[in-house]
């Protein structure tokens, strides 16, 4: 053990396999009220390549921004417990719902231009029912300003190139409507007074703070194709989550974000599922998907695969939810070697109960030995004692078994 109580080899480590992980890119502009306290932050697309929005089409656009915020880099990390104010399209609104999100933290940006008619209506009633406020960017200029802003909690209004004239009359014009109105693009001290005396209420600009660059680090999948698809049915689709370290650790992050309560701990990444429900799983496999996610079978994957069969056959006959368990600290104990970090870094954020934890960061408890042996076996290292009588023949015999497993996904 080192100093800070961790294995001085973590379990993925050790491995001439390399990182998978890959850049994420998130910028955020902080949302500011009269007093310039901050209260949300607008979360803007970024290409890992640079600090320009890549060209997306704009379904695309908005799921890569959600799984980006929400699955890789967390929310807890961007906002803290701020409003995030997420730009949405009319595409995506059309095609997810309900939205898996948390409508007393999100707002939903649209712009004004976006084609109306009655299915997006629909979708936008529903909406606001379920509590999600509605902000419109750059509202259209007609008197009463349309469908849009009837619906709308919030009205985004670019203020950069106005006149005083031209604004004051656009302010009278909307405040005929009970609504938030939000300045945005203030680059100057005199912007933010003339804006604060017209009657805004919040304010985003150059003149507060310019996008901020968050970095994180994501993993590729190897299982998105058929999540995809959802032709299997969810039972296809969990078993596709489960067995796609990938695709858990984001299911994992998601659920652990303070955008999303869970009502407790969990030991698996089933019981994850099972938690969130069929309903929420499947969209946000939806949202996945559509943000065209990379999907290679990198050479982890079947170290992953391995490991957490093994660790399910060493269990031996225990009941389903302990096996659950065992192959989910399998799957995972490659996760510092996928993202690079140590192993108390990659599963800090993650919803695990103790006992899986435990298993994960020091090897302690029946599970943590399990997976002690596991690793001692891969290394052609004795067998260590502990809790449970496990020999060279089991280790073995579990290998084999798991390998021809693996093999038959097409990742050993």
């Amino acid at each position: 053990m080192g100093e800070s109580g961790f294995p001085t080899e973590t379990p993925g480590h050790g491995q001439p396999l390399g990182a998978a992980g890959r850049d994420v890119v998130v910028a955020r502009q902080p949302i500011c009220d009269r007093r310039l306290d901050v209260v949300g932050y607008e979360l803007l697309y970024r290409d890992p390549s640079g600090d320009r929005a890549a060209v997306l089409d704009p379904e695309r656009f908005t799921a890569s921004l959600i799984v980006n915020a929400f699955a890789e880099i967390g929310l807890d990390t961007l906002v803290g417990d701020r409003m995030a104010y997420v730009n949405v399209s009319r595409d995506f609104l059309l095609g997810v719902h309900p939205l898996p999100l948390r409508p007393d933290r999100v707002v939903l940006e649209l712009p004004g231009d976006t084609p109306v008619d009655d299915a997006l209506l629909a979708v936008i009633d529903r909406l606001v029912l379920q509590g999600f406020t509605l902000a419109i960017e750059d509202p259209p200029l007609e008197a009463e300003g349309g469908p849009l802003v009837a619906a709308a909690g919030m009205l985004k209004i670019d203020v950069l190139h106005a006149t005083p004239e031209s604004l004051t009359a656009q302010v009278e014009r909307l405040s005929r409507h009970p609504v938030t109105l939000v300045a945005e693009r203030v680059e100057t001290r005199e912007q933010f007074e003339l804006c604060e005396r017209l009657g805004f209420h919040l304010f985003q600009g150059y003149a507060f703070a310019k996008p901020e660059i968050v970095k994180g680090r994501g993993l590729p999948t190897w299982q998105l194709g058929a999540v995809g698809a959802g032709d299997g049915g969810y039972d296809e689709l969990a078993a596709a989550i489960v067995q796609d370290v990938g695709l858990s650790w984001k299911l994992l992050r998601y659920t652990s974000s303070a955008f999303y309560t869970l009502p407790r701990r969990v030991s698996s990444i089933q019981d994850a599922l099972e938690l969130l429900g069929e309903g929420t799983v499947t969209r946000w496999a939806k949202v996945m998907a559509l943000a065209g996610a990379e999907d290679r079978a990198f050479p982890v994957v079947g170290t992953a695969l391995r490991r957490a069969k093994m660790c399910e056959l060493l269990g031996g006959e225990v009941e389903p939810e302990r096996r659950q368990s065992l192959f989910t600290i399998g799957l995972l104990s490659t996760i510092d070697a996928l993202l690079d970090v140590p192993i108390h870094e990659a599963v800090a954020t993650l919803p695990f109960t103790d006992e899986v934890l435990r298993a994960l960061l020091r090897y302690e408890g029946p599970y943590g030995h399990i997976l002690r042996c596991v690793l001692a076996h891969e290394r052609g290292e004795a067998v260590p004692i502990g809790p449970m009588p496990i020999d060279e023949a089991a280790l073995t015999a579990a290998h084999d078994r798991a390998t021809s497993w693996s093999r038959e996904l097409s990742v050993a």
